[in-house]
């Protein structure tokens, strides 16, 4: 807000701020809703039954990505849900505020299953810099959902390694 002060008078922006907090938690929910498949309902329970997930994903240590990609295999049952009472006790308020199933169909288009990280793009950069240009096809191939391998599409799907030190990468790179 400083560095627009310069341009528009403080008066003018102030409505704009005051709205921003509310603008971005409504959107935050409706990005999560989709994730989690939540129907539409009561925007206090739904922020408490994403904020319990969060806190799930940092207790148990979860990548963000993946975290969504196992619920949506646990409702479809090809995954076991975790053996844990606060888990269970989520899953049991998830499924009651869904009084339903969740929307599997909602979630799967909104959690993709390779995404851009950057311990990809440094492999995909240092290949690429040694002139093998195939991670960087494969990497792209899955980005954008063509066909591959199992293989291949499990190495794009996979988080950094426990312990492995990811750098930031520069636009530049």
């Amino acid at each position: 807000s400083q560095a627009l002060s310069l341009i528009f008078p403080v008066d003018a922006l102030a409505p704009v701020l005051n709205d921003y907090e509310d603008f971005l938690q409504q959107h935050y929910l409706k990005r999560m809703r989709k994730r989690l498949g939540l129907a539409p309902g009561d925007d206090a329970d739904a922020f408490k039954l994403v904020g319990e997930w969060m806190g799930l994903m940092q207790r148990f240590e979860w990548d963000f990505q993946g975290s969504f990609i196992m619920l949506q295999k646990i409702l479809r049952g090809e995954q076991a849900m975790p053996n844990d009472t606060l888990f269970k006790a989520w899953y049991d308020n998830y499924m009651g505020y869904n009084e339903r199933q969740p929307e599997l169909r909602t979630m799967a288009q909104s959690n993709p299953h390779v995404s851009l990280r950057n311990h990809h793009l440094a492999e995909v950069i240092t290949q690429a810099e040694q002139g093998n240009w195939a991670p960087a096809v494969s990497y792209l191939a899955a980005l954008t959902g063509e066909p591959l391998s199992a293989e291949e599409l499990s190495h794009w799907q996979q988080p950094p390694m426990q312990g492995e030190q990811v750098n930031s990468l520069s636009c530049s790179s």
